[in-house]
């Protein structure tokens, strides 16, 4: 599961903007993982586009996520 931080962070790199409260909150019932988060950012907020690609989406987290400093 992400953290808010983590979410927040994943929306700034992107989308270019922080999640609104309602973005959070719905995060939040539906369980934040990685492919929750990244599903949610192509589906919500890009409006499904070809090109990124959900996967992509996802991929792009992950390497986020990784070259985050513990």
């Amino acid at each position: 599961m992400l953290s808010i931080r983590q979410v927040r962070m994943v929306f700034k790199a992107t989308l270019g903007a922080e999640p609104r409260n309602a973005d959070l909150m719905v995060l939040d019932i539906m369980g934040p993982t990685i492919e929750v988060v990244a599903e949610y950012i192509w589906d919500h907020m890009m409006g499904e586009p070809d090109s990124p690609s959900c996967d992509e989406v996802e991929a792009q987290i992950i390497k986020l996520l990784d070259a985050e400093v513990p």
